[in-house]
């Protein structure tokens, strides 16, 4: 007894003694990255600028690793190496998070690789690096304000960079086999950033010719009454129209069906909470 409990005492003071290390080490790249002249591309300067805040904002918060890690993409970007966005399995995400993430990447890719580093370096500076704040504050995950903060800032520097391109450049990531898939939160029919982004883009396919008219299903999770989820999903249906009528697309041109639960895109128990569920499908017809 006396050695295990001699063990419980040493233990906590060797975790420190870890994080101690391992914070001097952190902040060594912190203050090289800070000292740093990026003369690269705009792109890169602007990375540089918003990774050193962020890698700051964490380093006041006494996260050493998370603080590190921005200081060293924001050193590799004051050196004009090509910085990624942070991958998904980099962090370990809850699993109802992981869906709008992978898409927003997606999104965020699709404009880089369009061209966005070169024709709006800010806004898609800022895209990426909010990106990967809100990545990183969701693994957290304890910080709701921050998530928000962070996924607000990706989603209005996004749609910066798609005012700058002069397109939708959700249209790749966004387009099924069969159309688009445009998700909701949990008991919402409020259309997302990411929502209006896919949205934008099956109008814009559809008035580049690509079909004639568009099929819209509404549905919903098996949380609730059936009778209140196809009320939901009708009210789903109608933000999207409502979006696509905006955009230009006419009313004769969109044919509308809801389905409540009872077409569910991953089956679950009842009274489950899918985020694949609660969706509307958008099918270009010819």
């Amino acid at each position: 007894m006396s050695n295990f409990v001699s063990g419980l005492a040493v233990a906590p003071v060797l975790l420190l003694l870890a994080a101690c290390a391992a914070g001097v080490g952190l902040e060594d790249d912190y203050e090289a990255a800070r000292g740093a002249t990026p003369e690269g591309q705009a792109f890169n300067r602007h990375l540089h600028a918003d990774y050193m805040a962020l890698s700051t904002t964490e380093r006041g918060e006494y996260d050493w690793i998370d603080s590190g890690h921005f200081a060293t993409k924001a050193l590799s970007a004051a050196g004009d190496e090509q910085v990624s966005p942070d991958p998904i399995y980099s962090r370990r995400l809850p699993p109802d998070t992981v869906a709008a993430l992978t898409e927003a990447r997606k999104q965020l890719t699709s404009a880089l690789e369009a061209g966005a580093r070169n024709r709006t370096p800010e806004a898609a500076a800022e895209s990426q690096t909010s990106f990967d704040c809100w990545l990183q504050e969701q693994e957290e995950n304890h910080q709701s304000g921050d998530i928000t903060l962070c996924r607000e800032r990706f989603y209005a520097a996004l749609a910066q960079v798609q005012t700058d391109m002069g397109r939708p450049v959700a249209a790749a990531s966004a387009k099924l086999d069969d159309g688009y898939l445009v998700f909701f939160d949990f008991n919402s029919a409020k259309l997302t950033g990411q929502a209006v982004a896919t949205v934008e883009a099956a109008a814009a396919a559809l008035k580049a010719g690509a079909a004639t008219k568009v099929a819209l299903s509404g549905h919903a999770d098996r949380v609730g009454p059936s009778a209140y989820n196809m009320e939901l999903s009708e009210r789903r249906l109608e933000a999207v129209k409502q979006l696509l009528l905006s955009a230009g697309i006419k009313a004769e041109q969109i044919g509308l069906a809801s389905y409540g639960d009872t077409r569910p895109r991953v089956t679950t128990r009842d009274d489950a909470a899918e985020p694949q569920n609660r969706r509307v499908e958008i099918d270009l017809l010819k």
